[in-house]
């Protein structure tokens, strides 16, 4: 990532807020990984209370997880509608895809000999289901197995560059990435889950609103000085005047040419 060591400042920082603050890390455990890998679908997509309300649903309906892999996405989407539609569409398709990459590595859809793997080799078999993201294949490793991952999706990256804590720029691997290699193994859970919590809270925070400021076009007045209105008055009236006084000579000469005319015909 960019500018990397600028942004783990950030997120060192970001996560000796969180551990200061009032959210809680629950003690999460799956006695079957399978769990996980469905928890792990819907969290990507839906919110954490969505994605439990979306699991009542499934258990209920569903005989199975086998049951779940061969049913239409059609179907799916009819068992956990809302107001969410693309969230719920997406969930929908990822499931049925999800549980078909592991019965297409093991036969069955169960992930008992995970279970007995080693992490690295956890991790290896998790990243080649084709068909299963990669934070379900995150999210099953670090809740499941107790490997070291912090999946990240999207309203997780969404808060990150929100805040600035990551390079703008980049996508959900690159975030990944970065937070596994500043976030300790130990403390990947921990910082897992306080992370998610906090990009839910900023989701129910109001937005805020941009006005625009709208500036008033003053129309420039000039006022004029008492002392100048005066001037002009008497330029005015001294004007006025001449112009009498050229009227009446006009006159006068015109009087006094009459005259002329009038005694030389006599």
């Amino acid at each position: 990532m960019k500018d990397s060591n600028t942004y783990a400042k950030k997120i060192e920082k970001l996560f000796r807020s969180l551990k200061k603050s009032d959210l809680k890390v629950p003690e999460l455990t799956y006695d079957d990984p399978l769990d996980a890998v469905v928890d792990g679908v819907l969290t990507e997509h839906l919110t954490l209370a969505d994605a439990e309300k979306a699991l009542k649903k499934i258990q209920s309906h569903f005989v199975d997880y086998n049951d779940l892999r061969v049913s239409r996405p059609e179907e799916i989407n009819d068992v956990l509608k809302s107001k969410n539609d693309d969230k719920i569409k997406a969930v929908a398709k990822s499931l049925p895809d999800g549980l078909g990459a592991i019965f297409a590595k093991y036969h069955a859809v169960t992930l008992e000999p995970l279970a007995e793997e080693g992490k690295r080799q956890a991790k290896k078999e998790l990243e080649e289901m084709v068909g299963l993201s990669r934070f379900a294949q995150s999210y099953t490793l670090l809740t499941a197995i107790g490997g070291h991952a912090i999946p990240v999706n999207q309203i997780i990256a969404d808060y990150l560059k929100s805040e600035k804590l990551v390079n703008p720029e980049s996508d959900l691997d690159d975030i990944e990435g970065f937070l596994e290699r500043r976030i300790s193994a130990a403390d990947a859970f921990e910082f897992y889950w306080l992370l998610r919590l906090q990009a839910e809270e900023s989701l129910k925070a109001p937005k805020k609103k941009t006005t625009k400021k709208r500036t008033a076009k003053k129309k420039k007045t000039t006022k004029k000085n008492p002392a100048t209105k005066k001037k002009t008055a008497k330029k005015t009236t001294a004007k006025k005047k001449t112009e009498k006084k050229s009227d009446t000579k006009k006159k006068t000469a015109k009087k006094a040419t009459t005259k002329k005319k009038k005694s030389r015909k006599k």
